[in-house]
């Protein structure tokens, strides 16, 4: 379904280990029913994982260059960075982080004290796409068509406003400075299956 797909992309974004493994082939699995064509990022995403099998060291090393520093990032994961991206001083936490975080409290999503970045990090925002589509598709198996409408809106807001905008920007970003099959094919795929989605919302009316 499409919502696993998003939570197998947001877990993609945390730093590796072996939690990684599964949730790449659940992307590959998911990927496979919903959007065959796309089914190939994952793949080779999964082909370069399973080579690295007793030695994640060089993908975490990779993934700390791209996503996390201490130095300056090769592809910034937070939405603030590409809202400003005419800025020469971009710097996190601005107005469209304020956003997001009230958009996930009037949805009712409370970040895990855990999570040690800002709201509009990737894999934040790609969870809360799970979230929604949760919400959207338990109301319409309960038959309360009403609010699974108002669940859609919710996503079709934060797709037009938040992640539909920077998200592909990013993605290209990560593509672009990837060493690895992984990291590159990630990237691809994110953007590739973001664009579908906002395209999917504006040529599809929601049930009810």
């Amino acid at each position: 379904m499409k919502m696993q797909v998003y939570k197998s992309l947001a877990d993609c974004y945390f730093q590796p280990d072996e939690k990684l493994y599964p949730a790449v082939q659940q992307l590959v699995d998911s990927l496979q029913d919903l959007e065959p064509e796309l089914a190939e990022h994952a793949r080779t995403m999964q082909q370069d994982l399973l080579k690295r099998r007793d030695d994640l060291l060089e993908l975490t090393k990779e993934y700390s260059r791209l996503l996390v520093g201490p130095y300056e990032l090769q592809a910034p994961p937070f939405g603030s960075i590409y809202f400003q991206h005419k800025s020469r001083q971009a710097r996190l936490m601005d107005d469209s982080t304020r956003d997001v975080e009230e958009i996930y409290r009037k949805a009712g999503v409370n970040l895990d004290r855990e999570f040690n970045s800002p709201p509009d990090h990737i894999s934040a925002e790609l969870e809360f796409m799970y979230y929604l589509l949760y919400h959207e598709h338990a109301s319409r198996e309960a038959g309360d068509e009403n609010q699974a409408m108002d669940w859609h809106t919710q996503r079709t807001h934060f797709m037009q406003k938040h992640l539909g905008l920077w998200g592909p920007l990013f993605a290209d970003t990560l593509t672009r400075n990837a060493d690895s099959p992984f990291y590159h094919e990630l990237g691809r795929l994110t953007k590739a299956f973001i664009v579908k989605d906002k395209i999917d919302m504006k040529v599809m009316r929601p049930p009810g």
